[in-house]
Protein backbone atom coordinates (compact mmCIF):
# COMPACT_ATOMS: atom_id res chain seq x y z
CA UNK A 1 0.00 0.00 0.00
CA UNK A 2 2.79 2.39 0.95
CA UNK A 3 4.45 1.70 -2.40
CA UNK A 4 1.24 2.52 -4.29
CA UNK A 5 0.78 5.83 -2.46
CA UNK A 6 4.42 6.70 -3.00
CA UNK A 7 4.14 5.98 -6.73
CA UNK A 8 1.01 8.14 -7.12
CA UNK A 9 2.58 10.92 -5.05
CA UNK A 10 5.64 10.90 -7.33
CA UNK A 11 3.46 11.11 -10.44
CA UNK A 12 1.46 13.93 -8.82
CA UNK A 13 4.62 15.89 -7.97
CA UNK A 14 6.02 15.47 -11.48
CA UNK A 15 2.74 16.63 -13.04
CA UNK A 16 2.57 19.61 -10.69
CA UNK A 17 6.17 20.54 -11.56
CA UNK A 18 5.28 20.38 -15.28
CA UNK A 19 2.37 22.76 -14.69
CA UNK A 20 4.58 25.19 -12.79
CA UNK A 21 7.19 25.05 -15.53
CA UNK A 22 4.52 25.81 -18.14
CA UNK A 23 3.36 28.76 -16.03
CA UNK A 24 6.92 30.12 -15.89
CA UNK A 25 7.36 29.77 -19.66
CA UNK A 26 4.05 31.54 -20.33
CA UNK A 27 4.91 34.30 -17.85
CA UNK A 28 8.32 34.85 -19.50
CA UNK A 29 6.76 34.89 -22.94
CA UNK A 30 4.18 37.51 -22.00
CA UNK A 31 6.79 39.54 -20.14
CA UNK A 32 8.91 39.71 -23.32
CA UNK A 33 5.83 40.64 -25.38
CA UNK A 34 4.93 43.46 -22.97
CA UNK A 35 8.54 44.71 -23.02
CA UNK A 36 8.56 44.84 -26.84
CA UNK A 37 5.22 46.66 -26.91
CA UNK A 38 6.40 49.10 -24.23
CA UNK A 39 9.50 49.91 -26.26
CA UNK A 40 7.34 50.59 -29.33
CA UNK A 41 5.07 52.76 -27.20
CA UNK A 42 8.02 54.80 -25.88
CA UNK A 43 9.39 55.39 -29.39
CA UNK A 44 6.10 56.05 -31.16
CA UNK A 45 3.18 56.76 -28.85
CA UNK A 46 0.25 54.71 -27.58
CA UNK A 47 -2.16 55.74 -30.32
CA UNK A 48 0.21 55.06 -33.23
CA UNK A 49 -0.93 52.30 -35.55
CA UNK A 50 1.13 49.16 -35.01
CA UNK A 51 -0.58 46.81 -37.46
CA UNK A 52 -3.18 46.79 -40.20
CA UNK A 53 -5.13 43.58 -40.70
CA UNK A 54 -7.82 42.39 -43.08
CA UNK A 55 -9.91 39.36 -42.15
CA UNK A 56 -11.33 36.92 -44.67
CA UNK A 57 -13.43 33.76 -44.76
CA UNK A 58 -14.18 31.13 -47.35
CA UNK A 59 -17.79 31.61 -48.44
CA UNK A 60 -19.36 28.12 -48.41
CA UNK A 61 -21.95 29.08 -51.04
CA UNK A 62 -19.75 30.73 -53.66
CA UNK A 63 -16.39 29.18 -52.74
CA UNK A 64 -14.85 32.65 -52.93
CA UNK A 65 -12.75 34.29 -50.26
CA UNK A 66 -14.58 37.32 -48.85
CA UNK A 67 -13.41 40.11 -46.58
CA UNK A 68 -15.53 40.58 -43.47
CA UNK A 69 -13.50 43.08 -41.40
CA UNK A 70 -10.55 45.44 -41.45
CA UNK A 71 -8.66 46.68 -38.39
CA UNK A 72 -5.96 49.22 -37.70
CA UNK A 73 -4.51 48.36 -34.30
CA UNK A 74 -2.72 50.84 -32.06
CA UNK A 75 0.08 49.95 -29.67
CA UNK A 76 -2.26 50.60 -26.73
CA UNK A 77 -4.84 48.17 -28.18
CA UNK A 78 -2.18 45.48 -28.70
CA UNK A 79 -1.09 45.86 -25.07
CA UNK A 80 -4.74 45.53 -23.99
CA UNK A 81 -5.33 42.45 -26.19
CA UNK A 82 -2.12 40.83 -24.91
CA UNK A 83 -3.22 41.37 -21.29
CA UNK A 84 -6.66 39.91 -22.04
CA UNK A 85 -5.07 36.88 -23.70
CA UNK A 86 -2.71 36.35 -20.75
CA UNK A 87 -5.58 36.54 -18.26
CA UNK A 88 -7.81 34.16 -20.22
CA UNK A 89 -5.09 31.50 -20.28
CA UNK A 90 -5.40 31.14 -16.52
CA UNK A 91 -9.20 30.84 -16.74
CA UNK A 92 -9.27 27.81 -19.03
Amino acid sequence: MNNLVSKHYTVFCESFADLNLMQRVIHSSFKREFEVLSEHEKRNGPSDIMSTDAFFFQNPFSGNTEKYAFRKTSIRKLIELTAIHKNTQYCL
